[in-house]
This record gives structure tokens, C-alpha cells and sequence, in this order.
């Protein structure tokens, strides 16, 4: 009898355990394939050839950089497949970066007459532009603001990434700043 009780209890024991195996396995296993869709391991790291053109139609809509990110379709799309180490490989991606931020300090202005906290903005999408424009700025130490305004002082510095577009922003922002300046802004609020 009391064999039969040893006997069930230790297949009992080898049944949870051939179980909690094959249950960590599992779980394993889609740790793995989770990791897999979030870091596009796998996924070729290529020249992407429209990233210009990416740059070139975003339209922001909004103060905040995730919303006019997340209205702009394709773009959008786009940055939820890349991830910030593909990204920053990809020739051209400083003016893809710049070109973003440029139009969203534009906006900044023309709206609201002031640039913003990027810190603020570092949600879905955002954060992967905030993460690369602090990595091409060196601005990757602790910080409390990072102004949408400094990219004009980025570009000042690195005038071989300026392209067309970029100068054309350059000189809205500058028109902009000057009404704001002489106060001839505020006269139409």
C-alpha cells in the first residue's frame, strides 16, 4: 500500500514537472517571437530609397510631434517597422531627422509663437525621432528640456545636411521669428 502511494505520488511529481516544462517552453517561445516583432530581428537592415521622400511629405498638424506623426500614414507606417539602429544607418537620415523637426518647429511658431519641449513629445513614433535628433545633436545627456527650437541651431552648425527644403524652412522660421520680434505677430491673435 504504501508503495502505491510512493508510486502515485512521484508520478504525480514527474507529471507537473514534464507540465512546468513544457509550459516555460511555451512561454519562452513567445517571449521570443514577441522580442522577434518588436526589434525586426531578421529583418534586413537596407538603404531604404524613398526615406527622402518620407521626410519630404510629412505635414505636422498638431503641437505634439506623435499626433502629426501618427496623421501623416505612410510615414508613420514606415516608423513602426524601423527601428532606431536601421534608421540611423540609412544614408541621408540626418536631413530625413532634420527635415521632420524643421516642419514641426515651423509649426511651433506659426502657431503658437514659441518652440516646445521634445522631451515632452517622446511617445510611439516621437520618441524614435527625439532619440536620433539627441543622438546627431549630442544632447543624449540627462536633460529637463530639449527645445523644437534647436534644430535650427543644429542646422546652423551642420550646414552640409541642409538640403532645399530645409533652407526654405530656415527662412519661414526666420520671417516668423522677426514678426514675432517686431510684435507683428501678436496683433492677428
Amino acid at each position: 500500500m504504501k508503495k502505491t502511494i510512493l508510486l502515485s505520488i512521484v508520478i504525480a511529481s514527474l507529471f507537473v514537472c514534464i507540465h512546468c516544462s513544457n509550459s516555460h517552453q511555451a512561454n519562452s517561445n513567445k517571449q521570443k517571437d514577441s522580442s522577434i516583432n518588436k526589434s525586426n530581428i531578421g529583418r534586413p537592415c537596407n538603404n531604404i530609397p524613398h526615406l527622402m521622400e518620407l521626410g519630404s511629405s510629412f505635414k505636422p498638424t498638431d503641437l505634439g510631434l506623435n499626433v502629426s506623426l501618427n496623421k501623416n500614414t505612410e510615414l508613420n507606417q514606415f516608423l513602426d517597422t524601423m527601428d532606431e539602429t536601421c534608421l540611423m544607418k540609412q544614408h541621408n537620415y540626418e536631413i530625413f531627422i532634420a527635415v521632420i523637426l524643421v516642419k514641426q518647429y515651423y509649426y511651433h511658431l506659426s502657431n503658437a509663437h514659441q518652440g516646445y519641449d521634445l522631451l515632452s513629445m517622446r511617445i510611439g513614433n516621437a520618441s524614435k525621432i527625439i532619440h536620433c535628433f539627441r543622438k546627431m545633436a549630442n544632447k543624449e545627456a540627462r536633460m529637463e528640456m530639449l527645445n523644437s527650437g534647436l534644430i535650427t541651431d543644429y542646422l546652423k552648425k551642420n550646414p552640409q545636411i541642409r538640403n532645399i527644403e530645409i533652407n526654405t524652412y530656415l527662412n519661414k522660421i526666420k520671417n516668423v521669428n522677426d514678426s514675432i520680434e517686431m510684435e507683428a505677430y501678436w496683433e492677428n491673435d
